[in-house]
């Protein structure tokens, strides 16, 4: 089974943050790839990306050009409208069974997880992979 770690987001803009958080993830829980997935409109945010969905994906592309273990997917902005993870998460594994997947998050929204877009069905799909961000240790989330 390959393992797959999903980063998504507006990335408006994807910055070094981001792929630390995709490389720090990828090792420590020996994840095969990680692929980086824009949000078309992302749930839990009330403002809609600044940059339009095609300039968010390239800058996605040119940001892990360099690393042979990320790669970047336009599913949810090809679908249009809320981008809710179990929607795209569903559509992953059906297109993908040799793989597993787990989602990468920052410290910052880990407490956001109970309120996602059917969360209870999702954490029966995927595994999550929590990751500091600077200023937000996973402890003061809990």
């Amino acid at each position: 089974m390959i393992k797959v770690g999903i980063m998504g987001g507006t990335f408006d803009p994807i910055h070094y943050g981001h792929l630390l958080a995709a490389e720090t993830a990828r090792e420590a829980c020996g994840l095969d790839e990680v692929w980086f997935i824009p949000a078309f409109q992302p749930p839990l945010k009330d403002n809609e990306p600044g940059a339009e969905g095609p300039s968010r994906l390239e800058m996605v592309y040119r940001a892990i050009d360099f690393q042979p273990h990320f790669r970047a997917l336009d599913i949810e902005l090809e679908r249009g409208g809320t981008s809710y993870t179990i929607d795209t998460v569903e559509a992953l594994l059906e297109q993908n069974p040799e793989r597993s997947f787990s989602i990468i998050i920052g410290s910052d929204r880990i407490n956001d997880l109970p309120s996602w877009h059917r969360a209870k069905e999702l954490a029966e799909l995927v595994t999550f992979i929590g990751v500091e961000r600077p200023g937000e240790s996973i402890e003061k989330s809990r």
